[in-house]
């Protein structure tokens, strides 16, 4: 009976735990008193509210990508014929901070895939669907990742990949826990396994997220074990623990906004840069240098996504993404060199489209944080005009309407 009680207070408090968590958000209220403390910029820069669509944007940003991916399918399914476009990219696209002149909206703000979905739907009568695939620092790695979930799931499987090639993100590595969920899918675990089997340069980046996701595993079952086969207490014989453990997750996903939980995770990780920028002095506009075991693990990625496009008879397209000229993130000449190394050693490599957007926004439309201009991130109207010059420059179209170049491993089999 006391065991019992004690049990009721631990369901209690946790509920209660969560229910404060989601209400009172005390790392934003720890973020805004960082900015109150350090004058940091206008808070009314900071966008929070976006248009969401299930249909168009893989909503969780990472964090819940195999629910998400799933919901889609789903869709995509109701529509076979339709060509389908999925563009991978970092923040910028899909966050938005104010620039200078502009001023907060009562609707929520979409970002420039958001009006390129809007745009492809309504001149192709929905024969076209576009995907923004993205995630805030995501890694080439973790875009490799994806690519190949999507490849082995017909109804999943893209016509045209657009990916975003920036700067920040080749320094960037690793496979974020949020993305380890989509090895319960048993097709997907196999060919991560292969790869991490493998002696390419992402293959070690693979194996420790594929042995993070085994200990996650053994925890589970060797917790679901006990909680089966104890007979004190209240774990019965019948599982009571293992049962109880389910009704409080499932009464604490009830609980209203925790839908949005990823937001919550995203207010831990603003807290945590801000903290960065004002005790260690690393701000958004400081300089980065490029190279190492990370930019070599991320150049081997992205040449992969080529051939895993080009094998699967994927239309692969590459933008060099849009940069702030009044906050560059080179730290110095060679490694503007080595970026744009990386860029033409991947064209031409696979004969793929490029369209290099790096100077294509003016200073004035680009937001402005903490103390000064931002690096990556457009305000809002230069997410209309990001928009714009994707559709001017007909890089999609271009995609949709040609075939593939012949693919490599094609090729070699021809010459043998």
């Amino acid at each position: 009976m006391l065991q019992a009680l004690r049990a009721a207070v631990v369901v209690g408090l946790s509920i209660l735990a969560t229910a404060l968590l989601v209400r009172v958000s005390p790392f934003d209220r720890a973020s805004a008193g960082l900015k109150g403390l350090f004058a940091a910029g206008p808070d009314w820069t900071q966008v929070n509210s976006f248009y969401r669509d299930i249909h168009t944007q893989e909503v969780s940003k990472g964090e819940q990508p195999r629910d998400c991916l799933a919901k889609l399918a789903q869709f995509w399914r109701t529509i076979p014929d339709s060509k389908r476009v999925v563009l991978v990219g970092n923040s910028q696209t899909l966050s938005t901070i104010l620039a200078p002149g502009e001023t907060p909206i009562q609707t929520p703000e979409k970002t420039y895939p958001d009006f390129l979905s809007e745009h492809y739907r309504q001149v192709s009568n929905g024969r076209v669907q576009f995907y923004r695939l993205a995630a805030p620092n995501i890694s080439y790695m973790e875009a490799l990742w994806y690519l190949h979930y999507l490849t082995i799931h017909p109804d999943l499987k893209p016509d045209v990949v657009v990916l975003q090639l920036n700067y920040e993100s080749l320094r960037k590595s690793g496979i974020r826990d949020g993305m380890l969920t989509l090895l319960e899918d048993e097709a997907f675990g196999k060919v991560i396994e292969g790869i991490a089997g493998g002696n390419q340069e992402f293959s070690g980046v693979f194996g420790q997220a594929l042995e993070r996701w085994q200990a996650v595993q053994r925890q589970r079952e060797a917790s679901a074990a006990n909680s089966g086969s104890t007979r004190t207490g209240v774990q019965s014989a019948e599982g009571f623990g293992n049962r109880l453990e389910n009704a409080v997750r499932r009464r604490i996903n009830a609980l209203p906004g925790l839908d949005q939980r990823h937001e919550l995770k995203y207010s831990v990780v603003n807290f945590l840069y801000l903290s960065r920028v004002y005790f260690l002095n690393l701000k958004p506009t400081t300089a980065r240098s490029l190279g190492g075991a990370t930019l070599a693990v991320s150049r081997a990625s992205v040449e992969e996504m080529a051939a895993v496009c080009q094998k699967n008879r994927i239309r692969l397209v590459i933008l060099n993404a849009a940069q702030n000229p009044n906050a560059v993130l080179y730290k110095s000449s060679d490694d503007k060199r080595l970026y744009d190394e990386v860029i033409a050693r991947v064209v031409g490599r696979f004969a793929l489209p490029f369209y290099d957007f790096e100077h294509s926004i003016p200073a004035d439309l680009w937001g402005v944080w903490i103390d000064g201009p931002d690096p990556i991130h457009f305000g809002r109207n230069a997410h209309r005009r990001m928009a714009d010059l994707l559709i001017e420059s007909r890089a999609i179209d271009a995609a949709l309407e040609n075939e593939s170049p012949p693919p490599v491993w094609e090729q070699q089999e021809k010459k043998m």
